[in-house]
């Protein structure tokens, strides 16, 4: 029984620092695409407007597996 208990623990622990890295790497990218915006509306460059698509992106993958992650499709 405790090793079951352990078990279930530990990779409920593993979830949750995944979890917390996900949302790390989601406040990173928000800061980022916030930069970019502010150089863009200051420079009006085209290259800012790749740079933002790419990080956009990066974000809406990032919150898609964290979606996938947080509430599972059940088969």
């Amino acid at each position: 029984m405790i090793a079951v208990i352990m078990f279930y623990t530990s990779d409920q622990i593993n979830r949750e620092i995944e979890m917390s890295n996900a949302v790390k790497k989601i406040i990173k990218n928000l800061s980022d695409l916030n930069l970019i915006t502010h150089e863009y509306l200051t420079y009006h460059e085209k290259r800012m407007q790749e740079q933002w698509a790419l990080q956009y992106d990066s974000l809406s993958k990032i919150i898609k597996r964290v979606e996938e992650c947080a509430y599972p499709v059940m088969i």
